[in-house]
């Protein structure tokens, strides 16, 4: 994971003023009434997966639950024996600072740039990088059906939810949303030419990184579903808004 912050933010940092070089920026192409409703609409159906249906669409039982040796020797080396400090913060890191230094981040930049009115354009891209990944995320949970190490090596007492939840450990979703969310917004951030663009690059894949070690601090997740999660939120959150430059 290490190497991927680096790579990325070295790449963020050399790229990103060669762009602010040229003539114009590319344009990235939104519609916004279509694109929102469909992003709204998104985000209702994740919403319901993880609230009302949520214990239906969770499998009752495990389809993957033995560790292979490489995840169970870092879960003994980096849980913590009280998991509930790491589970808040993890909430704290990927549900409050991720969407917070990303829409704020952009808009501080669009601000600073002369083009807030171009700001719900790529709060939107944003959104949708992170609705797709959240459902690729949700999908791919409930197909693999994979034991938690708090389920597999603590048994009952789960602080995480229901019993159903016992069984979606991959891939992390904390880690893919935090990394989509980071990903995306510098991503934009970068094509729009903004020189505010490598802090969020940096800033964004620290905290997403901070959210990986703490859901495996916390004994919910293992190496492997927190990388990824990375690699998943990372593909998607830089993927889409260059998908809108070649649209072009």
């Amino acid at each position: 994971m290490r190497v991927l912050l680096f790579a990325l933010v070295f790449a963020s940092c050399t790229w990103t003023p060669a762009r602010a070089q040229t003539d114009a920026p590319p344009r990235l192409r939104v519609d916004l009434p279509l694109e929102g409703s469909l992003t709204a609409g998104a985000v209702v159906l994740l919403a319901l997966s993880e609230t009302l249906f949520k214990d239906a669409l969770s499998p009752d039982a495990c389809r993957w639950c033995e560790p292979p040796g490489f995840d169970a020797a870092v879960r003994d080396a980096l849980h913590w024996e009280r998991t509930r400090p790491a589970e808040i913060a993890s909430a704290v890191t990927g549900f409050v600072l991720a969407p917070v230094a990303a829409y704020g981040g952009l808009a501080l930049a669009a601000h600073n740039a002369d083009r807030l009115a171009l700001w719900p354009h790529d709060a939107l891209i944003v959104t949708e990088s992170v609705a797709l990944t959240m459902f690729v995320t949700a999908a791919v949970k409930g197909l693999v059906g994979r034991r938690r190490p708090i389920a597999h090596f603590r048994g009952g007492g789960l602080e995480i939810g229901s019993a159903q939840e016992a069984n979606l450990s991959f891939f992390s979703g904390h880690s893919s949303l935090s990394f989509s969310l980071a990903t995306a917004s510098a991503t934009v951030a970068s094509l729009r030419g903004d020189r505010a663009a490598p802090w969020l690059w940096a800033g964004g894949l620290l905290n997403a990184t901070l959210t990986g070690w703490l859901r495996i601090a916390a004994d919910a997740h293992y190496l492997s579903d927190v990388l990824t999660g990375a690699l998943v939120g990372t593909l998607l959150g830089v993927g889409l808004p260059w998908l809108r430059v070649r649209l072009e």
